[in-house]
């Protein structure tokens, strides 16, 4: 039972570092993933996205603001889209990696 425990805690530090990591990408590339994030939630205006910037804690208390949402909801949108942009990335790595 201890080992299992300690395997689960393990593998949920692990998996709290790639969502992190995965912010930090996100809102280092924020230029480029902005427009994608416009159009999963289009209700956000100009003013907002400019708060925002790529950063985890604003882009949540927007989507929760603007379409009247859980924090805990924002945020799991929140973090489904990021992993979906960091799959993209690696998808079009491989496709235009020379053979």
């Amino acid at each position: 039972m201890g080992l299992l425990n300690g395997l689960h805690r393990a593998l949920s530090k692990h998996e709290g570092v790639n969502q992190i990591m995965n912010w930090d990408i996100a809102e280092g590339n924020w230029k480029q993933l902005k427009g994608k994030a416009r159009e999963k939630w289009g209700k956000l205006t100009d003013s907002d996205w400019e708060q925002v910037a790529g950063k985890k804690d604003q882009l949540i208390g927007r989507i929760q603001e603007r379409y009247g949402i859980t924090k805990d909801e924002a945020q799991k949108q929140a973090d489904e889209w990021v992993r979906g942009q960091k799959v993209e990335a690696k998808e079009e790595r491989e496709h235009t990696t020379p053979r």
